[in-house]
């Protein structure tokens, strides 16, 4: 999450000097659309930092901590699936920027904020799809504990091999 943070705060303040630096029109809606999205991507990061501190306090136990893994992992794979939706309208704008019966203004404006989004759409896809397969790679954690975790007809107990 401090990288997702790192990239919103990054996009907020390059958006802000693009924004307030730059003539070109299309330039201006792609350094505002960026900025939009590092507020956004801000956001999320710090919520989740939050909601992360809040859980580790709450001591939640094998069962807690076990659920809101597979909600991670699950949360990352829907989120890759929305980051493709947003390259896919990033590129339809772009696309659409091109088209001659628009005014300067909204070829400008469709072309800047289409290029903006495949960037973020991109990014986050990295992002997403590299915290899933981090979440993946801890399965043989959570594997090594049901090992360990014996049943027999009146108990449950618990064995550590050394």
């Amino acid at each position: 999450m401090k990288v997702l943070g790192a990239w919103g705060l990054g996009n907020i303040a390059a958006g802000g000097i693009g924004y307030f630096t730059t003539n070109q029109s299309e330039t201006k809606y792609f350094s505002e659309m960026n900025m939009a999205w590092g507020v956004v991507n801000t956001g999320i990061a710090a919520l989740s930092l939050l909601n992360i501190r809040r859980e580790l306090a709450a001591n939640l136990g094998y069962e807690g901590s076990y659920r809101n893994y597979k909600a991670n992992k699950r949360l990352y794979l829907i989120n890759a699936g929305l980051d493709v939706v947003y390259i896919g309208i990033g590129v339809g704008l772009a696309s659409y920027s091109q088209n001659s019966k628009l005014t300067k203004t909204d070829r400008a404006m469709y072309g800047g904020f289409g290029k903006a989004i495949v960037i973020q759409g991109v990014f986050l896809l990295l992002f997403d799809n590299f915290m899933f397969s981090a979440h993946q790679l801890d399965n043989s954690k959570w594997f090594r504990i049901m090992d360990e975790i014996r049943f027999t007809n009146k108990t449950l107990g618990f064995v550590y091999a050394l």
